[in-house]
Parts: structure tokens; C-alpha cells; sequence
């Protein structure tokens, strides 16, 4: 039996510019690794930022399904691709980021010059025959093991920006501890944060709130691959993520290298960690504390852990492509 062909185009995740320094390229390239490896579809990637490339690889490969890794504020030009007046033929598929649920309310599969099909990552939209929800794709594990330290340590990573909540998280550690090591490993972003910017602001501001003397700061902002970043994190006692709410904002993609690398997270109620308000015990810090978290340890997460695997996101895929008839 013929295999079918996939198309899935995504922003490049290594390039000299730093343009792959976003979220959606850092996420794109991880979706990436576990469909290549798809038992059932043949799979080519193609990572571009580039329009006629994007053509000509559609015309060369003749995919039967061109997944487009979309976001505008990272790849604009991919609006500009006429795909369904070309392609009749080739089923067509965008993954919405942000606002995912406004989306999927009004998306109509007939009426879209380019795309057909919306994936999501979104746990709570709502299915129907032109949107459908993938599980998320965790980075590698940790090839380090844990040491238990004689005093705590926080982490925090992730592109640096205000709303991000670090200051949020110096304040909770100088509120419950005497003695701790805040680390937090912030590298400069391509498209909000370029060269830093935000980076010396959040350190300034959490030195202002940290007054006791047994609290220590480290502060890195070397770019790290993805089994370095999984590394980095698997070294923290526990690591937080005090992001505001944001409504309608996409599902963080810190978090889920947090989730590899198997550690006990703190999190506070926003918008990008919504799939997670009601794990058990709660990791939510406005409904418990940074010493109660740690002691429940990886608990809450085990069922995660399950879900977020390569081989329930082949079966994802399985079911959507079934779902349009491929």
C-alpha cells in the first residue's frame, strides 16, 4: 500500500541570524523530529523562511498534505501562499498558536484561500471538522541525574520579557526561604527581546526584591541546545513559571522542556499553562506554596508524563488524517 505523502514546513531552528530564536520555530522543530519519524506517512520537512522555496518544494514533492508551522508574527509570508487554487488536490493544515480558541469558533474549512485544516495545541478547543488538537511535543530527557542540594534552588528559563513573572518568583522564594539560589537562564529572542533588552531590566528589578542575605542570584543567557536546556533544568529543585494571565495567549513552550526534564514545577493561573490548573496535587502557587510543591514532588505530573509521548502524537496525527480521509 502507497504510503501518503506529508509536507510540513516550519521556520529554520539553526541559523546565523538568531531567527530561530522564538517559541514557534523551537516548538515547530520539535513537532518536527516526531513526524519524520511517523510509522504509517512518509514525511519531509522543509525549514525555510522563504516563499518560492516553499512552491517549489510543493511542486517537486507533490505532498498529499502540507502542514504549515504559522505564526504572524514569526513567518508573515506563509499568508501569502494561494495553496488551495494551486493544489485542489492537497489537503492543506495551519497550526494556530495564539488566541486558538477564538479561532477554531469561527475557522470554516470551505471558505480559506490557503488552509482547510487548524491544528492546535490547545487542549480546550473545541473539535469539529476543520480544527482538530495535537498533545504536546516534549524535548529529549535529561542525560543528568539529580543531586539534592543543601538549600534550594529555583529555576527559571525561557526568552526574558515582563509579563514572564520572574520578579513574581523572587518574591515568593524571599517570602518562604532564608537561604536559596535563584538561577535563571534567559537567552536573547529574535523577535521580542533582541540583544538582551529585557534580560538587565528582570535582573535588576528581582536584586531590588531580594533582600536577604542568604538568597543568592545566578543569572546565564548563553544560547543552549535542546538537551542542554533539558540538562540545565533537571538540576533545580523545582522550576517556576509566575507568567501572567494572557488570556488567549498560545501554551508556553518553556514549560514543556520544564516537563522533560522531570522536575517539580510552580506555576501561577495564566492562560499559557491552562492545561495544567488542575492537576492533583495543585502545582498552582495562588493555591499552594513553593515548599508544598516541592514536597509532592513529580506527582501531579505522572499523567502528563503519559500523554506526551511521540507515539501518542503519531496516533494524534492517525486520527486527524483519518478524520479528512487520507
Amino acid at each position: 500500500m502507497k504510503k501518503s505523502k506529508i509536507l510540513y514546513v516550519t521556520t529554520p531552528v539553526t541559523v546565523d541570524d538568531g531567527r530561530c530564536r522564538s517559541g514557534e520555530s523551537l516548538t515547530g522543530g520539535l513537532l518536527a523530529d516526531v513526524l519524520v519519524n511517523h510509522p504509517i506517512y512518509n514525511v519531509e520537512v522543509l525549514y525555510t523562511d522563504d516563499r518560492q522555496e516553499t512552491q517549489q518544494k510543493i511542486m517537486n514533492y507533490r505532498p498529499d498534505v502540507c502542514i504549515l508551522n504559522y505564526h504572524p508574527g514569526v513567518n508573515p509570508w506563509m499568508e501569502t501562499l494561494n495553496l488551495r487554487s494551486l493544489y485542489p488536490d492537497m489537503k492543506t493544515f495551519c497550526i494556530v498558536y495564539d488566541k486558538a480558541n477564538q479561532f477554531a469558533e469561527q475557522w470554516n474549512p470551505y471558505t480559506h484561500p490557503i488552509w482547510q485544516y487548524m491544528l492546535t495545541f490547545e487542549d480546550s478547543a473545541v473539535e469539529n471538522e476543520g480544527v482538530f488538537r495535537v498533545n504536546h511535543v516534549l524535548p529529549v530527557s535529561p542525560t543528568v541525574s539529580y543531586e539534592e542540594k543543601t538549600i534550594p534552588v529555583f529555576g527559571w528559563q525561557g526568552f526574558p520579557a515582563p509579563w514572564k513573572g520572574v520578579d513574581k518568583m523572587a518574591a515568593q522564594v524571599q517570602h518562604e526561604f532564608d537561604e536559596a539560589i535563584i538561577r535563571l537562564h534567559m537567552p536573547d529572542g529574535y523577535f521580542t527581546q533582541q540583544k538582551n533588552f529585557y534580560g538587565p531590566q528582570i535582573v535588576a528589578h528581582v536584586n531590588s526584591i531580594i533582600t536577604k542575605p542568604g538568597i543568592k542570584i545566578e543569572v546565564s543567557n548563553d544560547w543552549l541546545d535542546e538537551q542542554g536546556i533539558v540538562n540545565w533544568l533537571a538540576q533545580n529543585t523545582v522550576n517556576c513559571y509566575f507568567y501572567d494571565y494572557l488570556d488567549g495567549a498560545g501554551m508556553s513552550g518553556s514549560i514543556d522542556y520544564a516537563i522533560a526534564a522531570k522536575r517539580p514545577i510552580a506555576m501561577k493561573k495564566s492562560h499559557q499553562f491552562k492545561p495544567y490548573w488542575n492537576l492533583e496535587p495543585t502545582i498552582l502557587i495562588e493555591q499552594s506554596s513553593l515548599k508544598q510543591i516541592i514536597a509532592n514532588g513529580t506527582t501531579p505530573w505522572e499523567p502528563i508524563y503519559k500523554r506526551f509521548t511521540r507515539e501518542q502524537i503519531w496516533e494524534d496525527f492517525n486520527r486527524i488524517f483519518s478524520r479528512i480521509g487520507l
